[in-house]
Parts: C-alpha cells; sequence; structure tokens
C-alpha cells in the first residue's frame, strides 16, 4: 500500500478569511511581504492557520482550525491561557532623514538659540544704537533699498512724476470745488414771495 495522507478540515475547507490593505501609508504584511504599495488597496490575501500580520509594530498570529474542530481541540499553540507575544526579528527600520516633527524640532532649537544669543547680547546696558550700527556694518550688512535706488534710479523719477500728477489733480478739484462755491455765491439771494421763498 503507498503512503497515506490525512485530511484535515483545513484542507477539506479553505479558510473562509481574507485580509485586505485598504490603502493604508505604511501598509500591512502578510508572512513578513507588503500586501499593497503605499496608499493603495490591494487584493484579498486569503489566511491560513499560523499566518503572522504585522500592522505597524503589532504582529498578530492567525489561529484557525477549520471546520470540526471543537473549542477543547486547538493545537498545541493554542491550548492553555497563555498569550505568547512575538518579538521582531528585526528591529524596525528609521529613515535616515527626519521626518517633519523632528526638523520641526530642530528649526524650533535653532530659532530659539538665535534668540538666545540676540537677548544675551542687546541688553540695555552694554548696547547703545552705534555700537548696534557698527556692528551692523562690521557684520557685512548691505542696505538692499540703497542699492535698488542706484541701480534703478528711474523708480524714484517714476515715484516723482506720480506725485506731481497727484497733486495736480488736487489743485484742480480745488480749482472746481472753489469755482462752484463763487457761482453759488454769485447768484442772486432768494427773493420773499409771500408765504415762502422762490429760489
Amino acid at each position: 500500500m503507498g503512503a497515506s495522507t490525512s485530511t484535515t478540515p483545513q484542507t477539506l475547507h479553505p479558510s473562509p478569511f481574507s485580509l485586505i490593505d485598504h490603502g493604508s501609508t505604511h501598509g500591512t504584511f502578510h508572512q513578513g511581504a507588503r500586501i499593497s504599495g503605499p496608499k493603495a488597496a490591494s487584493i484579498p490575501v486569503r489566511l491560513s492557520h499560523m499566518d503572522t500580520i504585522r500592522v505597524g509594530t503589532s504582529i498578530f498570529v492567525v489561529h484557525w482550525h477549520g471546520y470540526g474542530y471543537s473549542a477543547s481541540e486547538g493545537c498545541a499553540e493554542c491550548c492553555g491561557d497563555n498569550v505568547d507575544v512575538i518579538e521582531p526579528e528585526d528591529p524596525p527600520l528609521r529613515s535616515l532623514r527626519p521626518d517633519g516633527s523632528s526638523r520641526r524640532r530642530v528649526r524650533l532649537d535653532k530659532s530659539r538659540q538665535a534668540f538666545k544669543l540676540a537677548k544675551e547680547s542687546s541688553s540695555p546696558a552694554k548696547d547703545t544704537f552705534g555700537q548696534r550700527h557698527k556692528q551692523r556694518l562690521a557684520s557685512n550688512y548691505v542696505d538692499r533699498a540703497e542699492m535698488r535706488r542706484q541701480l534703478y534710479p528711474e523708480d524714484a523719477a517714476t515715484m516723482k512724476r506720480i506725485e506731481e500728477e497727484k497733486q495736480r489733480l488736487r489743485e484742480a478739484v480745488m480749482g472746481t470745488v472753489t469755482d462752484n462755491v463763487r457761482r453759488n455765491d454769485e447768484r442772486q439771494p432768494p427773493q420773499r414771495v409771500g408765504l415762502g421763498y422762490v429760489v
């Protein structure tokens, strides 16, 4: 006779459970392999007894014994009240680039240090405007506005023309107002007729 193969309920009835990743950023892993790309849904992955599922840093082990097993007939891994904790073989990988929060923290620390240095260097007893001005000149301070005025003198001329035009318009408007007031003054005063005034 040939070798006999035992058929367990698990092989007679495949697992009715499947695993689907609905588009997570960091992924869901089945048996150590990622089941979909980042932010992309996966196709259903059939789960079997003792499969491992990793979501983030949590690892789950599937315990499904198929149809026909009673609760008292569990496998060796399931018997008892013990809950096994699986330690990951490899520590989670850290990115070489700092994430957004650590970059913000670095910028915040730098700005705090700069503020602290500025506060220490600008105590009123030690510092005067002249000293700060000399420091600014010594630290290669560049007056960009003055450079722009020197490079583009026509901007200054344009601004002067605009101001002259505004003044001319003001004078024209005031002249019109003055003329209207004069015209009203030149009119004859209202004449009295009966009980009211006629204009």
